[in-house]
């Protein structure tokens, strides 16, 4: 799809503080966990990458009480890369510095900042300290390097079971989605323990919000998996019956976005696109005239 997928996905669901304070408990070393105030953590408003980290990940920080005493933020960064990245902590130190620059020029006091990156590739990522990046170094050059940690969430390396049996439900459908998003026999036969707690909630906004959010991330770029993996996936009595209406709802959005960009491209060749509006494109023709109207006077 037009835009990254995976950043989606990543972002509407770790947005949520149920979820940020699960991800937290699971996923934090245990020293860590009992010195953070959970009930704390609070989302923000800051994101410390810049055009030369947009190819890396994407971001959202938390902040958080430490000890009772200070505050800290957690930068939960997700990977766009299906592949270990050679030096992480080159990247790493650019967002430190972007979060820490940023201070200073408003002139408010440095926060620590726990980087926490999750990797959703298939080839594992393990973790390598920044100094054996330049190999054997002799023990009076070390204070000459920076030294600092990040914490790695390798989906991959975690067990089904241990996945699927997080108390948090969103959590746990969340990465098991994002461990097996292109294996749908695995999704399929998992399907009962997935999205079987779905049915209390999905006549509220949440419910179909997660429901919707799930199917998206399960298309493929621009052309859905077919209606009946979807059928079977959520082939619960309440679930199932707006499955179907919210599939539709995403086909609708994937048409719109081709035409426009068809559209827009033809526009921007001198073609009269008024003509082109008479042809089917799966949406009414009063749909087509608008985006037609609006690529012509410059809004889309």
């Amino acid at each position: 799809m037009a835009e990254n997928i995976h950043d989606r996905f990543f972002k509407e669901n770790f947005s949520r503080q149920d979820i940020a304070i699960d991800f937290v408990r699971e996923f934090f070393p245990k020293h860590l966990v009992g010195k953070i105030n959970l009930d704390t953590l609070t989302i923000t408003n800051n994101s410390y990458t810049d055009p030369a980290l947009d190819e890396y990940f994407a971001d959202i920080v938390y902040t958080c009480n430490y000890q009772g005493e200070t505050t800290i933020e957690v930068a939960i960064l997700f990977e766009h890369k299906s592949y270990k990245e050679k030096y992480p902590h080159f990247q790493l130190l650019r967002y430190l510095l972007n979060r820490w620059e940023e201070a200073r020029k408003q002139d408010q006091p440095l926060t620590l900042l726990i980087p926490v990156i999750i990797y959703h590739g298939k080839a594992r990522w393990p973790y390598e300290s920044l100094p054996t990046y330049f190999g054997s170094v002799d023990a009076n050059l070390m204070p000459f390097l920076p030294a600092f940690d990040y914490l790695l969430v390798d989906i991959s390396r975690y067990p089904d079971e241990q996945i699927l049996n997080f108390q948090n439900k969103f959590l746990a459908t969340s990465l098991f989605l994002m461990k097996h998003r292109e294996n749908e026999e695995r999704l399929l036969a998992q399907k009962e323990r997935l999205f079987v707690w779905l049915e209390e909630i999905i006549d509220t906004e949440t419910g179909e919000n997660y429901l919707h959010t799930s199917i998206v991330y399960l298309s493929r770029n621009l052309e859905l998996r077919p209606k009946e993996f979807f059928q079977s996936l959520f082939s619960f009595k309440r679930t199932s019956s707006k499955v179907m209406s919210t599939y539709d709802q995403i086909v609708a959005e994937g048409a719109e976005r081709t035409l426009v960009v068809l559209l827009k491209t033809a526009h921007q060749q001198g073609i009269d696109i008024t003509r082109l509006a008479n042809q089917d494109y799966g949406l009414s023709k009063e749909r087509v005239a608008t985006i037609v109207e609006k690529i012509k006077k410059g809004i889309l």
